[in-house]
């Protein structure tokens, strides 16, 4: 068993030299701005999903009854969160705020499949842990509108910390979510080792990392063209969870884009105040965004053609083939983790789509790495809290190969524990980010030379864009 998370601290007000550092740091990056990354996406408007997005006061998260808010995101891969619609933290609770957000989804226990290992109890299990994982997400979002609302309503300091730290939670839910992209939820770009087959790239309208960039949020906030031309003409670059962050934790009033532009200039000439205005109103319109796409994923996932096309592998050339998709989430650390979120830093990825790092405001990116690797058990092992449940590794043991699936389950126990002991990674060092990228590679070497490949003892290939990474 890991050792229990550490709660996040409570979120304050980012000091100016702070601000300053921040700034420093997404610079560092290489934020191309003017001309942002979009690799993601794949031009189309993701508003289809289930016949488009319903109201953000309607469905299932309706106001109506006895509200209660949502459980704030537990510290275990799966039942440590708790069932839906228990009372959450003191930053969630309604009393702070006279404000309560409207009742949580019954998302139920985790789903922990007892079936014996066949591929199709293989795909319903991680189909179904899918819909939970979303179905959490949606709790949080529920809680995160409610809280800009509030905070849109009667902007103070403590309305944005509570906002803010409702941002965290979601966050931190989505975190896990990232590594069950495989279906409508993932990209079918094949560079993107995703599902060419099923996919929608419904995931890049809540978080679009690493195709990210500051300039596009303040584009939006000078314009307002999200209210006039509606959320689905917004880039990818510029909305979902990035955006949200950068407009509720970053506290200053500089820009990013050039001094030439004319966002630049627009900024210029509105004011401190103006400025405020039209953030919380951005923020707002973002949060009721979030909240709509989160409600139509977990309907998506949960029931419906997908679920069907994806469990029969009727959707798919081969049944085969469907199992190389559902694998391909796994690479999740392998690519976004090991090479992004930490290659960077340590100096070893030079080439790469990265244009800010993960979290640069909030500065919970080593909590989304090992979210990510909660989430990358929950798949590989099985959807409970201690990988109880169907994954890869009884694929494995009923193949006769039991010793790669432990070899693989003590390299994610292992990679845990070295995030656990990780300093936030804005303050880490590069020499500290090469220590958490060499305990990580343990796990994605596994992925790479025995689990996937011309050597895979279930037949799994590696994605397009990996097969020829030989880190």
């Amino acid at each position: 068993m890991i050792e229990p998370r550490r709660p996040f601290e409570r979120q304050r007000a980012v000091s100016r030299p702070l601000a300053l550092a921040i700034s420093g740091l997404v610079a560092a990056f290489a934020c191309r701005t003017e001309t942002p990354d979009e690799h993601y996406y794949d031009g189309k408007a993701p508003a289809s999903v289930n016949g488009g997005h319903t109201q953000a006061t309607g469905g299932r998260a309706g106001t109506g009854g006895a509200a209660q808010p949502a459980s704030p995101v537990g510290s275990g891969g799966a039942a440590g969160d708790a069932q839906a619609g228990s009372a959450g933290s003191d930053e969630s609770s309604a009393g702070d705020s006279g404000v309560e957000p409207p009742p949580a989804i019954a998302c139920g226990p985790a789903p922990v499949s007892q079936a014996e290992f066949t591929q199709e109890a293989l795909r319903a299990a991680a189909v179904d842990c899918a819909a939970w994982q979303l179905c959490q997400f949606e709790n949080t979002a529920i809680e995160l509108d409610a809280r800009v609302a509030a905070y849109a309503s009667e902007p103070s300091d403590e309305s944005r910390e509570r906002a803010a730290s409702a941002w965290t939670r979601s966050m931190e839910r989505w975190s896990q979510v990232e590594l069950f992209q495989f279906g409508p939820l993932s990209s079918r770009n094949e560079s993107a080792g995703k599902d060419v087959y099923l996919g929608q790239g419904l995931r890049d309208s809540i978080y679009g990392w690493p195709a990210v960039a500051r300039c596009r949020v303040e584009d939006q906030v000078t314009s307002l063209g999200f209210e006039t031309r509606g959320m689905d003409s917004v880039l990818i670059s510029a909305r979902g969870l990035y955006a949200l962050e950068y407009l509720l934790f970053y506290p200053g009033f500089d820009t990013a884009c050039a001094a030439s532009s004319t966002t630049a200039a627009t900024w210029a000439e509105l004011g401190e105040e103006q400025l405020l205005s039209q953030k919380v109103r951005y923020a707002r319109a973002l949060s009721a965004d979030i909240r709509e796409r989160a409600q139509a994923l977990s309907e998506t996932y949960r029931e419906g053609e997908f679920r069907e096309a994806f469990v029969s592998a009727s959707g798919y050339p081969t049944p085969q083939e469907s199992l190389n998709v559902l694998g391909w989430a796994l690479v999740y650390i392998e690519r976004e983790v090991k090479d992004w979120k930490l290659g960077v830093p340590a100096g070893y990825t030079l080439t790469h789509p990265v244009g800010e790092p993960e979290s640069p405001y909030a500065g919970v990116g080593t909590e989304a790495i090992r979210q990510n690797l909660l989430g990358f058990r929950s798949l590989f092992q099985g959807c409970g809290d201690a990988g109880e449940g169907l994954g890869f590794d009884d694929w494995l043991v009923a193949a006769g190969h039991a010793e790669l699936a432990a070899d693989v389950i003590r390299a994610t126990d292992d990679a845990l524990a070295a995030v656990q002991a990780f300093p936030a990674l804005p303050s880490a060092t590069k020499e500290q980010a090469q220590e958490l990228y060499a305990a990580i590679k343990v796990l994605t070497d596994f992925l790479k030379t025995d689990l996937f490949g011309d050597g895979s003892p279930i037949g799994l290939k590696l994605p397009a864009g990996v097969e020829g990474d030989t880190d």
